[in-house]
């Protein structure tokens, strides 16, 4: 791999590290910010904000199954794990390490007739071919670096189709939440004629999030002087549009750069099957040079 491949790699799987760290980082918060003042239901756990529901009989607000926020802040952290080792390793080889790629490459031509040429180059490998073991060395080498870039290109690809997955549900509990909250709205504002109109066409899902950071505060008991006060709740107000707005758009990126990613991965893979069959027409060049010698 040449070195700007291998920098290509390094700044994409560390796009990639940073936007998965965002994604699980803004769900996390948001998501149990409001898991306790969602979850209304007796015997189960339903406190997810993605897929809220309103209560047609009291239009009270009430959370879904918590298992969606487990798998929406849970399904970043495998292609996160991933994209940090391949961001220390490509990176290392890219920007700390000199790579191969840089070296002085030395190679030896000998003629018929004896004489030598030696050839000085930068930008190719530091190897020595001279007969049919370095050839087949070679040859080797190269299969191995390409089976291993296909490799990491099959994860990527994978990865990018859990990416795929994790937008689509996050995504569409988004959407789901901001369709019920907006009811929700509409009959606390107790709208009708244009200001219905006003809330249903022209009030974004940020602004009507923004609307249920201030209509359903997060409560919380009050702790003053060494005593509870049940009776009290305190206002406890986060910027949900934000955080949500962030891990989308966080979680795009993600699938993005994971489907770009492994196109990388098989572009690399292309060339070295490609130097792969080159050295593979030497080796077989050389055989038959060598046949036909000992022929003669």
């Amino acid at each position: 791999m040449d070195l700007e491949a291998t920098r290509s790699v390094a700044v994409l799987s560390s796009a990639l590290c940073c936007a998965s760290l965002l994604t699980v980082v803004s769900l996390a918060v948001i998501l149990t910010h409001w898991h306790d003042a969602l979850d209304a239901c007796a015997h189960a756990d339903c406190g997810c904000l993605l897929y809220a529901r309103v209560s047609t009989s009291s239009y009270a607000i009430q959370g879904s199954d918590v298992s969606l926020c487990w798998f929406s802040g849970a399904a970043p952290l495998p292609g996160l794990v991933f994209a940090l080792s391949l961001a220390a390793w490509y990176g290392y080889r890219g920007f700390v390490r000199v790579p191969a790629s840089e070296r002085r490459a030395v190679t030896d031509l000998r003629g018929a007739d004896g004489s030598a040429v030696r050839l000085v180059s930068r930008g190719g490998p530091a190897l020595q071919v001279r007969g049919p073991e370095d050839t087949a060395r070679l040859t080797e080498r190269i299969a191995r670096a390409a089976a291993f870039t296909i490799m990491q290109g099959v994860a990527c690809l994978l990865l990018g189709l859990l990416a795929v997955s994790h937008v689509a549900v996050l995504t569409d509990g988004f959407l789901t939440a901001c369709r019920e909250y907006r009811h929700a709205v509409l009959k606390t504002l107790r709208a009708s004629g244009n200001l219905a109109q006003l809330v249903n066409d022209r009030l974004s899902c940020p602004v009507i999030f923004d609307f249920l950071d201030y209509m359903k505060p997060d409560a919380r008991e009050v702790f003053q002087d060494g005593h509870w006060f049940p009776g009290q709740r305190a206002l406890a107000t986060v910027n949900t549009s934000a955080a949500l707005v962030i891990s989308l758009v966080a979680a795009y990126s993600c699938m993005v750069l994971w489907f770009a990613l492994a196109y990388k991965f098989g572009t690399i893979a292309q060339g070295a099957a490609r130097r792969s069959k080159e050295a593979h027409k030497l080796r077989k060049f050389r055989a038959r040079v060598a046949s036909h010698c000992t022929d003669l």
